[in-house]
């Protein structure tokens, strides 16, 4: 256990082990340490309570899953539910809608060296948006460098898919994900890309560019694009 103190061993009891906690200052890890307190909390409502009246978090008829670690710039959740043992960690800002889900087991991350001034031309958003009705399964890695905006209805499946919003020198960071789509498991998403409104995205896709068509099926080993005649995609019907 040597050079391994109390906080970075309650880091490591997240299975998704993908805290760096050893780059925080102090303060951070003072404020790591309190999340991580509250996030084995034994009751949502002592949960909830005790991050809307520590940290500040706008959370509103929502349930926060038992070791859930939120350790994040500001938090606004409405009316959602957030599964165990997920990890928001970093300086970024996060915005939930009504009826949204998230599983468990997800990373969602922002390295404090993206408020570092000799990045400041970046332009990182560090922001994670949900829409109405965002279902993310289990598992999944987001990093939230940039802005990564998802819209209503928009189902996040399986697990193991990474969204990426730093890397190179791309001043377009962010990845939007339209309204009604389906991400399958497995997905690895760029900085700057998007996907349009009622598209599906195959299993095992990388998506590292704008797919601006929407009604699409995208999928490998080419990332091909199908368009779906009107009113034929699957999605409608859900």
């Amino acid at each position: 256990m040597k050079n391994k103190n109390f906080l970075y061993i309650i880091a490591q009891i997240n299975p998704i082990n993908a805290v760096f906690i050893k780059e925080y200052k102090m303060k951070d890890k003072i404020k790591f340490f309190i999340a991580a307190f509250i996030s084995i909390m034994p009751l949502n409502i002592l949960r909830v309570t005790l991050y809307k009246t520590i940290f500040g978090y706008k959370i509103k008829n929502s349930k926060i899953g038992f070791g859930t670690i939120i350790n994040i710039e500001d938090c606004e959740v409405n009316n959602a539910f957030i599964g165990k043992l997920n990890l928001f960690t970093g300086p970024f800002r996060l915005k939930i809608g009504a009826n949204s889900a998230i599983g468990f087991g997800n990373t969602f991350r922002c390295g404090k060296w993206t408020t570092n001034k000799e990045f400041e031309a970046m332009n990182f958003k560090r922001t994670f948006e949900l829409g109405e009705s965002v279902s993310i399964d289990n598992k999944h890695y987001f990093d939230i460098s940039g802005l990564i905006k998802i819209g209503d209805k928009t189902f996040i499946s399986g697990n193991s898919s990474q969204f990426w919003t730093h890397g190179g020198d791309k001043k377009d960071n962010d990845i939007i994900i339209g309204k009604n789509c389906y991400i399958g498991t497995a997905v690895k998403f760029s900085p700057g890309s998007l996907i349009a409104d009622d598209s599906i995205v195959a299993m095992g896709s990388i998506i590292s560019k704008k797919y601006k068509k929407p009604n699409s099926l995208i999928s490998p080993p080419a990332m091909r694009v199908l368009q779906f005649p009107e009113g034929a995609n699957p999605l409608f019907n859900r």
